[in-house]
């Protein structure tokens, strides 16, 4: 009998060390910064990337908007917005969306930086060794009130850095790439429209005439049908680009903040007694 509560009162200690470790590591993380670090770069980095979304929207609006007045060809009169209206509305659309996206990502930033200053991570630390004093010399039930506001304090410092960690990791993975390659076609388009609009402007103020306009009109028809193949290929592109903005800066940052909050109510629930207690022989 003595044994077995000498064995018994090993294992409580074993627990009780272990238990110790973990909340010190987690104190050690919190203080370490990298996990901050790591974070704000992905945040910062998905963040250019959205700004150039923008900007290539904002230049590919503004393409159209000048070919409103452009006419190409001294022969056959051809007026590109024909071609573009269609994903005009779609442009605005997408520009909004980007601007959501900017704004969730900078509301980020700024949440991060919050949690990473020296308040939280003095708080964390001060609570962390109450923990561990109520652990080893307290009561079960000032134990599991003392693990109880340390899973709080875990919760304000680490929650939104796991959240957007995960995020990041599936944006490497599977998103970041396919929104490079859309974002490609769309600078394509947007280069095209410049470069269309740019030599309707020079046709419209040239004095070749005759054969010399009627080869340039011709010209101008066969850049429009061109044109007309990038738009197919870009809309769709746009669309995507949409989807995925708003999947990695607000769906999927919502979905693990979801998913690690009901986490926590397991964590909230757990009974510290099972660690607290010891035996006594």
């Amino acid at each position: 009998m003595l044994k077995e509560l000498q064995e018994l009162n090993l294992q409580i200690n074993s627990r009780k060390l272990t238990t110790a470790l973990i909340i010190l590591l987690v104190v050690a993380v919190s203080w370490s910064g990298y996990v901050d670090r790591q974070t704000e770069n992905y945040v910062n980095q998905a963040t250019i990337q959205a700004l150039a979304a923008f900007a290539t929207a904002r230049v590919l609006n503004a393409g159209i908007t000048v070919a409103k007045s452009v006419q190409v060809g001294a022969v056959v009169s051809v007026q590109p917005l024909e071609i573009l209206d269609p994903v005009h509305d779609l442009v605005e659309q997408y520009s909004a969306i980007m601007k959501l996206a900017i704004g969730s990502l900078v509301i980020q930033k700024v949440l991060l930086e919050i949690v990473a200053t020296g308040f939280f991570k003095i708080l964390l630390t001060l609570l962390a060794l109450l923990l561990l004093a109520s652990l080893f010399v307290g009561s079960i039930n000032h134990s599991t009130l003392m693990f109880k506001l340390f899973a709080l304090a875990c919760l304000v410092r680490f929650l939104l850095i796991l959240a957007v960690g995960l995020n990041g990791l599936v944006d490497t993975i599977y998103v970041n790439n396919k929104t490079q390659q859309n974002m490609v076609e769309l600078e394509i388009l947007s280069r095209e429209v410049d470069a269309l609009t740019i030599s309707g402007d020079s046709d419209d103020r040239s004095w070749y005439a005759g054969i010399t306009s009627r080869f340039s009109a011709a010209k101008d028809l066969i850049n429009l049908e061109n044109l007309k193949n990038k738009v197919e290929v870009a809309v769709p592109a746009m669309l995507n680009l949409m989807a995925l903005f708003i999947l990695k800066t607000l769906i999927l940052p919502l979905m693990f903040l979801w998913l690690l909050l009901r986490g926590f109510r397991v964590i909230w629930g757990v009974n510290f007694g099972n660690v607290s207690s010891s035996v006594t022989v």
